[in-house]
């Protein structure tokens, strides 16, 4: 098995590919101190303190190359920050939606879900052990913007919540949202 390393954007990896997390995979373990982090190192950047920010490798296995336009990869190495990148975005989608900016949610939505070549969505990050994570980006895209302006953060995480398993995941999500409201 050969490997190949690549200098790219994170924008790169939330575009028509889907990662996969499998079941052998550690827990996700991060805490605030970890997503004040990496949310410290993407204000670097949008703030125009720095160029660009290396935020860590990532050991991707190419799965399928671009079955549908899409490419599907297990991620070997790297999981705690895709995840928590996936729930950054997810929580900025979630913020746009209960604030009616359809048009800039539509905007996002495009790196939380890979649409195929047959107009099929699929969500890009799913975890073999933290199935939640996928249940609340997907009720995300797919409750109606009027339903979820009436849900109180709490009500739409305990809704799509899977298991106590994942608090840590429940945890960033009200802690970015927390961020993105300020």
């Amino acid at each position: 098995m050969s490997f190949t390393a690549q200098d790219q954007p994170a924008y790169n990896l939330f575009n028509r590919n889907c990662y996969r997390i499998p079941r052998n995979q550690r827990r996700y373990v991060w805490t605030k101190r970890n997503w004040q982090d990496l949310l410290d190192d993407i204000m670097l950047v949008n703030n125009g303190t720095e160029n660009t920010h290396f935020i860590g490798s990532m050991v991707l296995y190419r799965e399928k190359d671009r079955e549908n336009g899409i490419s599907h990869y297990t991620i070997i190495d790297g999981q705690q920050r895709i995840m928590t990148l996936a729930i950054i975005l997810s929580s900025i989608a979630f913020w746009l939606k209960c604030h009616s900016a359809e048009n800039e949610f539509n905007g996002t939505k495009q790196y939380i879900v890979a649409r195929d070549d047959s107009d099929k969505d699929h969500i890009m990050v799913t975890s073999e052990y933290h199935m939640s994570l996928a249940q609340i980006l997907q009720a995300i895209v797919s409750t109606p913007l009027d339903t979820i302006k009436e849900l109180s953060i709490e009500s739409f995480l305990n809704q799509n919540t899977i298991s106590k398993k994942d608090k840590n995941i429940v945890a960033a999500f009200k802690f970015y949202l927390e961020q993105i409201g300020h």
